[in-house]
């Protein structure tokens, strides 16, 4: 171990930055092993995941009764599953950076609130508001797809200046959930 390297320390943001070329090069290594596309990604090993899994759920009647019935039985299991998902009441928001693009501009925002895991988010806000005035924005949870966050870190203008709203910045140091609907 280094000098100075504090693995307890270590934001979960600062962690990931640092991990994320060794799994590069970890995927790239076992790629080249077993003579597989270099191009393996999570959402590629999800997609594998999900079509070799038993589907035990999976609704098999005819009658609208019988719909009624699995979709309480499902909505129980996935509730089990999920775990609680209400989301907190008030989250307060870090910058980590800001990019100027041509026509919107991108925040890289970390949401935080006590008992609750940090969310990494871009915000994307199209250019040429005045004062006051409002606009559609779109606020980009970046995930498991095929191409990760780089999807979003790579937007195309009308992603912003096309999108609606998904929850609404108020200051620079807070963000508001949008009501919870059950």
């Amino acid at each position: 171990m280094r000098s100075g390297f504090h693995p307890a320390r270590l934001s979960r943001r600062e962690l990931v930055r640092q991990a994320l070329p060794l799994a590069g090069a970890w995927s790239l290594t076992r790629s080249f092993a077993s003579c597989e596309d270099s191009a393996t990604t999570v959402h590629r090993d999800l997609v594998r995941a999900m079509e070799q899994a038993e589907l035990s759920t999976l609704f098999r009647g005819s009658m609208a009764d019988q719909c009624r019935t699995w979709q309480r039985v499902f909505h129980a299991r996935l509730r089990e599953l999920l775990g609680e998902s209400t989301p907190p009441p008030r989250w307060t928001i870090a910058e980590e950076s800001r990019k100027e693009f041509e026509k919107y501009k991108r925040y890289e925002l970390l949401l935080q609130s006590a008992g609750a895991p940090s969310l990494p988010v871009y915000l994307l806000v199209p250019k040429g508001l005045r004062g006051g005035q409002t606009a559609p924005a779109v606020l980009c949870v970046h995930g498991h797809g095929p191409f990760g966050h780089d999807a979003t870190s790579r937007a195309r203008p009308h992603t912003s200046t096309g999108g609606t709203t998904i929850t609404a910045v108020s200051s620079p140091s807070e963000v508001t959930s949008p009501p919870h609907r059950a």
